[in-house]
């Protein structure tokens, strides 16, 4: 039976892999003209080759202007690689009020990422902070 129970265990862990890889990318701000943009984003799960989230836009000055929705991140190699310095990461922020939006991010060394988000009246041009977390299975 113990040998049994090690065997299941032991091909548990061997098909599940590595444990899933998570993207956290700190709240950051832009201005336009006179009105701060703030901009948050959900950790970005890794799903298939892309890397998957929630996005808000906060205007404070324009709450009428405030937006939320998905984003996603197409990885066309694996995460590592696809965040090196100097890599450009594209994909899309599907508004919930607004449509789609084209997303690019340029990856910079140190953990820094610029973030150009494209709507129908401008672009929107955010600095900001990425770190790769490794989830384990009690998270």
């Amino acid at each position: 039976m113990r040998i049994l129970s090690a065997a299941l265990a032991l091909t548990a862990a061997v098909t599940a892999g590595p444990p899933p890889a998570v993207v956290r990318v700190a709240p950051t701000w832009t201005r336009v003209g006179i009105a701060s943009v703030q901009l948050e984003l959900s950790d970005l799960e890794l799903r298939g080759d892309a890397l998957v989230g929630r996005f808000q836009i906060h205007v404070p000055l324009l709450p009428s202007r405030d937006d939320q929705g998905t984003i996603t991140l197409r990885m066309d190699a694996p995460l590592e690689q696809s965040l090196r310095p100097g890599a450009k990461v594209l994909g899309s922020a599907s508004s919930e009020t607004t449509g789609p939006h084209a997303v690019a991010c340029d990856v910079d060394a140190d953990g820094g990422v610029r973030i150009a988000v494209t709507t129908s009246d401008r672009v929107l041009s955010f600095v900001s902070h990425y770190q790769v977390l490794r989830r384990t299975s009690g998270d």
